[in-house]
C-alpha cells in the first residue's frame, strides 16, 4: 500500500512580522504587516491591518493607516539589500520587527499567507472566512477562462497577450501575468457576495506583482497596469467594503481597478487596450 502525499512546495522564503504598539510603553502589540524575502531575492510585504482599522480606530483610522504604510514601505525598501529586518530601524516610534522564520509555499504571497495565520488574529480570521464562508458558483479561474475565450472570439490574434510568463526584478522564477501587451498589463480578481472569490491578500499579491512589473527595466515593461475586478451586479455590504479596500490599495500604487459584471465586459475592456 502506498500513500500519495501532496508535493512539497518548492518556493522557500524568510518572513518576519512587523509589529505596531499603538500606545507606546503599553507592551500591547498588533501585527501591522508581514515582511517576506524569498530565497530568490524577491521581497513582498503584506499589510494585515488595513481592512480593520476603521473598526479599531474609527475617526483616527486614516492617519494610522498612513503611519503603518510608511513603516511597511520602509521595511520593503530595507529588505531589498538586507538578509532580514534585524538591523532595520523603523522611521516611526512604536514599530518593530519580530523574529525571522522560514517557510515554504507555492509562491511568495503564499508564504505571507502562512505567516499571517501564525502571528495575526486578522490573518487567521481572513483564512477562516475564506474557507467556511461559501463562494458563488463561478470561481475566479472560471471567470478568467471565460473572459479569455470571449476575447479570442472577437480577436483571435490577442491570444499572445494572455497568461504571459515574466521574471520580476530580483526574482529567479517565471510568474504568470493575466494580460500583458506592450502598453498595458492586467491581473484578475473577483469579489462576490458572502465570502467573495478573492481575499484582500490575494488581490494585494496581484497588485504587488503589477507594481514590480511596471517599475522593472524590461523592454516590454507596461506603461499602465490594472486589475480587472469581477463584481456582482448587486453586491452585498461585505463585497462593497472589500471592493473599496481594493480601490484604496490600488490607488496608492496608481493602479487602475476597472469593474466587470460579466466575462464579456472584461474581454472588451482588455481588447480596447490593444486596439
Amino acid at each position: 500500500m502506498t500513500a500519495d502525499f501532496p508535493p512539497i512546495p518548492r518556493y522557500r522564503a524568510r518572513w518576519q512580522p512587523v509589529y505596531w504598539e499603538p500606545i507606546p510603553g503599553s507592551g500591547e502589540k498588533i501585527t501591522a504587516g508581514i515582511a517576506v524575502k524569498g530565497n530568490d531575492g524577491a521581497v513582498y510585504v503584506q499589510p494585515m491591518l488595513r481592512p480593520h482599522l476603521k473598526k479599531l480606530l474609527r475617526e483616527n483610522a486614516a492617519g494610522a493607516d498612513d503611519l503603518v504604510q510608511i513603516c511597511l514601505d520602509s521595511a520593503a525598501r530595507f529588505l531589498l539589500d538586507s538578509f532580514d529586518l534585524s538591523p532595520w530601524r523603523p522611521p516611526i516610534t512604536g514599530f518593530s520587527a519580530g523574529a525571522c522564520k522560514e517557510a515554504a509555499a507555492n509562491d511568495i504571497a503564499g508564504v505571507a499567507a502562512q505567516a499571517g495565520l501564525a502571528c495575526s488574529v486578522f490573518g487567521a480570521a481572513s483564512y477562516q472566512h475564506e474557507q467556511h464562508g461559501g463562494c458563488p458558483n463561478q470561481t475566479l479561474v472560471a471567470l478568467k477562462k471565460q473572459a479569455i475565450a470571449e476575447a479570442l472570439t472577437i480577436n483571435a490574434a490577442a491570444k499572445i497577450y494572455f497568461n504571459r510568463k515574466v521574471k520580476l526584478p530580483g526574482g529567479k522564477i517565471m510568474e504568470t501575468v493575466g494580460f500583458l501587451s506592450p502598453p498595458y498589463a492586467a491581473n484578475f480578481g473577483a469579489i462576490g457576495n458572502n465570502a467573495g472569490m478573492s481575499t484582500l491578500s490575494d488581490i494585494q499579491a496581484k497588485l504587488w506583482q503589477l507594481d514590480q512589473l511596471r517599475d522593472s527595466q524590461q523592454i516590454d515593461a507596461p506603461a499602465e497596469v490594472g486589475i480587472v475586478v469581477f463584481t456582482a451586479a448587486q453586491p452585498d455590504h461585505d463585497a462593497r467594503e472589500l471592493h473599496e479596500e481594493v480601490r484604496l490599495e490600488a490607488g496608492r500604487r496608481a493602479i487602475e481597478t476597472p469593474s466587470a459584471h460579466t466575462p464579456a465586459a472584461a474581454a472588451r475592456y482588455l481588447l480596447q487596450k490593444i486596439a
